[in-house]
């Protein structure tokens, strides 16, 4: 393979997450797994495909944030990306290895993965230290994560069936625990990050652990932060409670909204516990609210599909400059093996694939023109 053809990622190098898989308490809520990005888009430490994906460390086992982020097994992920092998992440999961391109971002925030051929494009987007770590092939690091994401917390007031099987509420000695994590990563991690995304776990609003820190969050106290970024499923985003958040008004630059759906009858179903018409009121105010990037989600699955028409129309209505992202459900163990079989319609062998592919063809034409993005193949 010629050297312009191999592939670099940014999020080795430039991106934490603390994760929430259930070690060390046995906790339906918390953990302090720390992971490059998405532990479901990751093999795990192995290079095998696993329920969760390649760690770092714990920040509970070891708190000392550095002995992590430079750590063996941090150093062992980072070589990976250099030698072009990417052996520990999933190619079949990942929207940034399956969207690779050479146009300028668009979408949500920078690329992560670019081609050598047009690495000055990430150079540029993402920061010139990549040249420095790509010429030195650096593995351990002078710097901590420029994005950190908080994922420590999967407090939700839903239940969708996609993502557990009980409405999950950090309570008694889990939000013990949890401000305990909260206090050592604010002490080493989030006030040396630039950007901060919350949450992939649970719900920004619904987590206590979360509303208190946005609601606290000033900056005089995290002076670094310039972007934060907030992934919610809607419901709890009304006028009061982000008023009470003021401080964070001017540096939320970036919002998803997980729906699942573009109807009330199919939002009821895969939403379990959410109000379709909560949400639209929700969204008449959200919309009024001058957030750069702004986007809806979807988890597609062989029950919420034939929505895709509707949630891009919805897009249209309320967010026009925003954009769709549709991601392949995944199983965090909420299904069977027969269930999830049914579930992933995305799949070729699957009797409703083709229904799928022509609902695509039929409302994504051009994927940077319409702003969709996706983890699925069929919109290559």
């Amino acid at each position: 393979m010629l050297e312009k053809n191999k592939k670099y990622c940014a999020h080795g190098f430039d991106w934490a997450e603390v994760g929430h898989t259930g070690e060390p308490y046995d906790s339906k809520v918390i953990n302090g797994d720390v992971y490059p990005c998405c532990p479901g888009w990751l093999k795990n430490n192995d290079g095998e495909i696993a329920q969760t994906g390649f760690k770092y460390g714990n920040i509970y086992k070891n708190p000392n944030w550095e002995d992590i982020w430079n750590g063996e097994e941090a150093q062992k992920f980072r070589k990976s990306i250099l030698d072009g092998s990417f052996k520990y992440c999933r190619e079949d999961i990942c929207p940034h290895l399956q969207n690779i391109t050479d146009e300028p971002s668009e979408l949500s925030y920078p690329h992560a993965i670019r081609y050598m051929k047009d690495i000055e494009l990430l150079y540029e987007e993402r920061g010139w230290h990549h040249k420095e770590i790509i010429e030195n092939q650096m593995t351990k690091l002078p710097f901590g994560p420029e994005w950190f994401k908080m994922d420590y917390d999967r407090s939700c007031n839903l239940s969708c069936p996609s993502c557990r099987i009980e409405v999950l509420m950090a309570k008694g000695t889990d939000y013990q625990r949890l401000e305990e994590l909260q206090k050592t990563l604010d002490s080493q991690v989030i006030p040396t990050a630039n950007k901060l995304f919350i949450t992939g776990s649970g719900d920004p609003f619904g987590s206590p652990i979360f509303r208190k820190f946005l609601q606290n969050f000033t900056k005089e106290k995290y002076p670094k932060i310039e972007t934060i970024r907030l992934l919610t499923n809607g419901q709890l985003w009304t006028k009061k409670i982000w008023e009470s958040m003021s401080g964070i008004h001017d540096l939320v630059h970036m919002a998803e909204i997980s729906v699942d759906a573009g109807s009330k009858e199919v939002y009821e179903k895969v939403r379990r516990g959410g109000d379709w018409n909560i949400l639209m009121e929700n969204f008449e105010y959200i919309s009024s609210l001058e957030i750069e990037h702004f986007g809806l989600s979807m988890v597609v699955q062989d029950s919420n599909y034939k929505d895709i028409p509707k949630l891009i129309e919805l897009r249209d209505k309320y967010f026009p400059n925003g954009y769709v992202y549709f991601q392949k459900i995944t199983n965090w163990e909420t299904f069977s093996e027969e269930e999830f079989k049914k579930k992933a319609v995305w799949n070729e062998n699957h009797s409703e694939y083709n229904e799928l592919v022509k609902i695509l063809k039929e409302n994504v034409k051009d994927r940077l023109k319409d702003k969709v993005a996706s983890n699925m193949v069929e919109l290559k």
